[in-house]
């Protein structure tokens, strides 16, 4: 993340670095990061789900996202690493849910 005057102004991954440097020719360590960075800052904000956050990333081909509050203050990163993290525990969490519910019912006696 790439930041002037307590705003984001830009990001800047390993491909921003690798690809370019490799395409043109530069050495990495003498390329500015301006130079090799994202000015496309995209962001979802905390309290927004998952889903949409997911679905963000496959739109834009991009495989993490910067987390702002409301007052666009930085507060993390997701990835699509995370968001399957949790769609796993969440299932999981129902899973034993509904075999809770299933144990707690009465058993019905043969008749």
């Amino acid at each position: 993340l790439v930041g002037e005057n307590d705003r984001l102004t830009g990001v800047i991954t390993d491909r921003d670095i690798a690809v370019p440097a490799v395409a043109e020719g530069r050495d990495p360590s003498a390329t500015p990061v301006s130079e090799a960075m994202s000015n496309r800052v995209l962001y979802c904000f905390e309290d927004q789900d998952a889903e949409w956050a997911a679905n963000n990333m496959q739109e834009n081909d991009i495989l993490r996202l910067i987390v702002l509050d409301r007052n666009k203050r930085l507060t993390g990163i997701v990835s699509h690493g995370d968001i399957a993290q949790a769609a796993k525990e969440q299932n999981l969490v129902q899973e034993v849910a509904q075999l809770a519910a299933c144990h707690a019912r009465p058993q019905r006696k043969a008749a």
